[in-house]
């Protein structure tokens, strides 16, 4: 089983804000962003495509159906959502409050943001979905995700503690490569 996971490309959003499951619009250099997955994809015939159903992957999945020809229904996903900061959601980093934010980073894996979820509720519920379409066994598969969602699925593949999570960089638009073989996953690539 083949597994491509692609982030979706640059959000619409300046930086330095926090926007987990807000639904945001793309930047402008979608096209261009889009284009060169394209290229990636262009001989790439998934079996079945998974995505969240966020904007920006939902946009993206939908463009690349037409683009690759794929023929069935696109699956969207809620599991496959980003992380939910709460009441943290489009409020910049460094005008949360300091001391709810420390705490929070302390131990971002357990603790919860303000009203929202912690880094292993993300995994629990993107692992979840993960194993679901293992279960499947489609041979290739297309999922359109978020940054945090493809870091918990490449960690359990990794075997690596959810702590360090954000070791892993992964561009906008960068698709990384999962080989499943006797349910034993290996990376072949991250953020082509």
């Amino acid at each position: 089983m083949e597994i491509l996971l692609v982030r979706h490309t640059t959000p619409l959003v300046e930086k330095g804000i926090a926007y987990g499951q807000t639904d945001l619009e793309v930047a402008d250099s979608y096209p261009k962003e889009l284009n060169r997955i394209i290229k990636q994809l262009i001989d790439y015939q998934p079996e079945a495509i998974y995505a969240s159903p966020l904007k920006r992957c939902k946009r993206l999945a939908l463009d690349l159906k037409s683009a690759l020809n794929f023929q069935k229904n696109i699956e969207f996903d809620d599991r496959l959502k980003e992380l939910n900061f709460g009441d943290w959601e489009m409020i910049r980093w460094e005008d949360m409050e300091k001391e709810q934010l420390d705490y929070w980073m302390e131990d971002f894996v357990n603790r919860n943001s303000l009203n929202g979820e912690s880094f292993q509720q993300l995994s629990k519920r993107v692992l979840n979905c993960f194993s679901e379409i293992k279960t499947k066994r489609p041979g290739k598969v297309l999922i359109i995700a978020h940054g945090g969602s493809i870091r918990c699925i490449l960690n359990s593949i990794l075997g690596l503690d959810l702590k360090n999570t954000f070791n892993l960089h992964l561009d906008f638009g960068g698709i990384s490569k999962i080989q499943i073989e006797e349910n034993q996953g290996k990376v072949m690539y991250i953020n082509r």
